[in-house]
């Protein structure tokens, strides 16, 4: 349930390119709005039973229309996906509504401009909560999407069944208790009942004509409480999460949910969860999934096609009422372009646009005085948030259902063995994800090509489809939001994705990035002091540069000790940027000097002819800097001499000639990563870090040769197959 999910704060990993370029559009009404002078409470207490609603019992809504079964005749009702408009034509702009006020008789609070006093009775935004009512979703943000419930509820009127096909973290839940408190607010004549379906076994082997009924009488009791007039033989509307575990009841499917339609029978929303997620551990992956038996029109898929107006992913409207909602709330200012970048970097998906508004609140204290004091968010801002900072992947790995996860790597090991999937090898699915991570508009299947693989990762939801233009036949494969798309590059290939920030890097900006990284606890001093070593041993830096730099970088192949030839080693090589990279500790002028030698003309280096870019970090107490006489311009830049305070938790970067250039805070804003496996205390020493990061560097480099050693025994196996069959296929003519 995404739009409720309050994001944790542990960060890792490198940072996550960005490939939504800004093109902030000129017409956009005005979004660089005022907030509210007056201050808010630090804590807010949304899931806090509040205070019973004052004398304001709720009114019975209309009686439903009659049905049809004409599915044709609600179209033009319904929500087009093709809408672009941040607006609504019913209310000014920048402007919302929610709930009743539970501190007046305000029937509906509106709110305007981000000003968290409601129009109509002054009280704030969390005043206007109905927590009373069982259908509320408790959601910091919630979007009631009027128009997708509206035409939901239109179309099940219509056809008594409507499947709800999602994959996790889209807010499934949350748009059922919509459904729920909209047929209690507004039907007289339908009985909402909400039931999280739970598998035979889980129930006792209670038949599901008995589980039904049960689940029915309990919300019927709690419906009665918000109700003015009670309706006996109101018909039943059974909103069903967890569908998928439904599966295995067959005559469920067959018979009860494909009874003709009468004005007697129940009505059922049911959410079926597909792909990994999808599949619990009571069944095997060979259970057909009856949601795609259902008509296309009954369903309502994650994304918009062509046969279908209906999808769970928010429209720019949708997305700009979250965003308000959430900027009213935290008494934030919104310049323009924001609900247009944010929509267009999430594609409108739920789960990953709460995950982002959660994390730019928490980066929100640590960002510079000038906008903290504004308390304004603009595009280029959140881009450098999202895309550069190294915290957000981390929100991803916490959340990670639905994403191209470990977890999730190692669940489609364990299909792919089952005898539906076997002929389909491991290293094809991730060719497969790799094809369509490279492209920023998903990947056309060309005639001829293997589609096993795409539709197995369709499937297991880690890919969906589209049909890019009305008429045309070719499906386009693409992930679930452009976030999905750099969280899977981001593990499918290594170092940055190209064209982006961290592509461009120069070496001397990287190192200054990892340097940050470095943490404290690992560099104290470790034995006495002396004229030739400050206590700190070379190979402390040495372990700190590889893990950092290779978080830095995302994993970026390093090579430690290299030798090109048999004349010298490198301390490190980054072979896709073709840098060198030497370390000193405490070196003096003459030692500095002799390892700049080595990379200029006729040093050792030099003659390797592999080098684009090099660099000396010398580490030293801040005591021993020293300048060098260096002349030659084209020199003078490759060397650092970096003075580490570890107490302080600083290093001052000095250049050649003994002047500061900039002072780095250790461990701080450029955090290192985090393993489920070492999960220390915050206040423990980061020595333990430093080993987790080296242990995991070291099981990644090993599982990577090793899938890399079976992805090439499978293509050899699968070459000599192909080779056989062609001899056979020789053989008979």
């Amino acid at each position: 349930m995404p739009v409720t999910t309050r994001s944790k704060s542990k960060r890792c990993l490198s940072s996550i390119p960005n490939d939504v370029e800004l093109h902030l559009p000129k017409t956009s009404y005005p979004q660089k709005l005022v907030g509210s002078p007056k201050p808010r409470q630090p804590n807010r207490l949304l899931n806090q039973r509040r205070k019973k609603r004052p004398k304001k019992p709720l009114l019975p809504g209309p009686k439903p229309k009659q049905e049809s079964s004409k599915y044709h005749c609600q179209k033009k009702d319904e929500l087009s996906s093709t809408n672009t408009d941040f607006s609504s034509p019913s209310l000014p702009p920048n402007t919302f509504t929610h709930f009743f006020c539970q501190k007046c008789n305000c029937q509906q609070g509106v709110f305007t401009s981000l000003v968290d006093s409601c129009t109509n009775c002054m009280h704030q935004f969390d005043d206007h909560h109905d927590m009373e009512n069982p259908w509320n979703p408790v959601c910091d943000y919630l979007c009631e999407r009027q128009d997708l419930v509206t035409s939901i509820m239109q179309r099940l009127l219509n056809t008594r069944v409507v499947v709800i096909r999602a994959t996790p973290f889209v807010g499934k839940t949350v748009l059922l208790m919509l459904l729920g408190y909209h047929i209690l607010q507004e039907y007289r004549d339908l009985e909402p009942v909400f039931i999280e379906w739970e598998t035979r076994t889980n129930r006792n082997n209670l038949p599901f004509e008995e589980y039904l009924e049960s689940e029915a009488s309990k919300w019927k009791s709690k419906n009665a409480k918000f109700r003015r007039f009670r309706n006996p033989a109101a018909r039943k509307v059974f909103l069903i999460d967890e569908g998928q575990n439904s599966y295995e009841e067959q005559q469920f499917w067959h018979q009860s949910l494909k009874n003709h339609s009468t004005s007697s029978q129940s009505l059922f929303v049911l959410v079926c969860l597909y792909g990994i997620s999808g599949i619990s551990a009571a069944h095997e992956p060979g259970i057909a999934s009856q949601a795609l038996l259902v008509d296309l029109f009954q369903r309502v898929e994650l994304r918009p096609s062509a046969n279908n107006n209906l999808h769970i992913l928010f429209t720019p409207k949708e997305t700009s009422i979250m965003v308000m909602k959430w900027a009213t709330v935290q008494n934030f200012q919104l310049e323009n372009g924001m609900f247009e970048y944010l929509h267009a970097t999430t594609d409108g998906h739920p789960g990953v646009l709460d995950t982002i508004l959660a994390y730019l609140k928490l980066r929100f204290t640590n960002l510079p005085d000038s906008i903290r004091r504004t308390r304004s968010w603009s595009p280029q801002l959140c881009r450098g948030l999202i895309a550069e900072d190294s915290g957000f992947i981390s929100e991803l790995n916490i959340w990670g259902r639905g994403f191209w996860t470990f977890r999730s790597e190692l669940q489609v090991k364990k299909y792919l063995g089952h005898p539906l999937y076997s002929h389909i090898p491991f290293f094809r699915v991730k060719a497969a994800l790799r094809k369509v991570a490279e492209l920023l508009h998903g990947y056309n299947l060309p005639d001829g090509e293997s589609s096993d693989a795409f539709t197995f990762c369709y499937k297991m939801g880690l890919l969906h489809t589209e049909q890019p233009y009305p008429g045309r036949q070719d499906v386009t494969y693409t992930f679930a939001s452009p976030i999905h798309r750099r969280y899977a590059y981001h593990r499918l290939f290594p170092g940055p994705e190209p064209g982006t920030r961290l592509d461009k890097m120069t070496l001397r900006q990287a190192c200054l990035n990892v340097i940050e990284r470095f943490s404290p606890s690992v560099l104290q001093v470790r034995s006495p002091k002396s004229q030739s070593s400050w206590g700190i041993p070379e190979a402390a830096f040495q372990n700190e540069i590889y893990c950092c730099f290779s978080h830095e970088l995302n994993n970026i192949e390093i090579l430690s000790e290299y030798s090109y030839t048999k004349d010298g080693r490198i301390d490190f090589y980054v072979l896709d940027k073709r840098w060198g990279i030497e370390i000193l500790q405490s070196g003096n002028k003459n030692k500095m000097e002799e390892h700049l030698g080595r990379f200029r003309i006729g040093g050792k280096y030099h003659g390797w002819g592999i080098l684009e870019d090099y660099i000396v970090l010398n580490f030293c107490p801040k005591s021993t800097v020293q300048a060098l006489e260096i002349k030659d311009p084209d020199i003078q830049s490759h060397i650092l001499q970096i003075a580490i305070n570890s107490n302080e938790y600083t290093a001052e970067v000095y250049t050649y000639d003994n002047k500061l250039q900039t002072t780095l805070h250790l461990s701080k804003g450029r955090q290192r990563s985090h393993d489920a496996d070492c999960d220390w205390d915050s206040d423990e020493s980061d020595v333990y870090t430093a080993l987790c990061d080296s242990k995991k560097l070291e099981k990644e480099a090993k599982q990577r040769m090793q899938e890399l050693e079976q992805e090439k025994q499978e293509m050899q196996q699968e070459m000599e197959q192909k080779i056989f069959q062609l001899q056979l296929q020789l053989n008979q003519r």
